[in-house]
């Protein structure tokens, strides 16, 4: 509970930090942005389909059998400002339909639900928001759950939390085509909390990973208007 509440609170402080973000004026900004007025930006990754999640290690942060169904995020910025957040829902990554037996698939046998929450603030330190070299704090938090579907009591679930700190570049075309990629690094959580009888922890292979040094490799694609 206190853990839900703890994500609660972090999550109407980045709602409110866009909103002072969207209210700051430029007033006493003299660079010349051609995008200045096109400071908000819709953005996806349309990778994250084919594998995302909580697991990977070091350089890499996903599971193959997870992905994001879809990521959707928002960047609101002003001046050298912005901050951009972003989610989707976790289920199966196409691995999901590799066989679990001779009959069955993973997908037939066992449920895969969740979430994954991505928070950065950017401060643009080459132009201005929304376009030009950035760098920032970065929060992601990602949590699913896998379940027998014969037997509700035999699950496994796992949570992945990273701290970093990224440096990155968003390009904008003249259209409002946007790209934006960063890399970071930090700290990672992660844990796996299975069952009594926790049988699809040895069905998955999966295992703990002890290295807490997280380096985190987003892109995203969108639109800014």
């Amino acid at each position: 509970m206190k853990t839900n509440t703890l994500y609660f609170l972090l999550f109407v402080v980045i709602i409110l930090s866009i909103r002072n973000v969207k209210a700051q004026t430029d007033e006493n900004i003299k660079v010349v942005n051609p995008f200045l007025n096109k400071n908000i930006v819709i953005k996806t990754n349309p990778f994250a389909s084919l594998a995302s999640g909580i697991w990977g290690g070091v350089w890499f942060d996903f599971i193959p059998l997870t992905a994001e169904l879809p990521r959707l995020g928002i960047e609101v910025g002003s001046g050298h400002h912005a901050v951009m957040i972003s989610g989707g829902y976790l289920g199966w990554s196409p691995v999901g339909y590799i066989p679990f037996n001779e009959s069955e698939t993973f997908r037939d046998v066992i449920t895969n639900k969740g979430i994954k929450i991505q928070g950065l603030y950017k401060y643009y330190i080459a132009g201005e928001a929304p376009s030009g070299l950035y760098i920032g704090p970065y929060f992601s938090y990602s949590a699913t759950k896998f379940v027998n579907k014969e037997d509700p009591n035999d699950y496994l679930k796992a949570r992945a939390q990273i701290f970093s700190f990224a440096f990155g570049h968003q390009f904008i075309s003249e259209g409002g085509f946007s790209f934006d990629i960063f890399i970071g690094i930090g700290y990672k959580n992660k844990n796996w909390q299975p069952s009594n009888i926790a049988e699809i922890d040895d069905d998955l292979g999966i295992f703990n990973d002890e290295v807490n040094l997280k380096i985190p490799f987003v892109m995203n694609f969108g639109y800014a208007f």
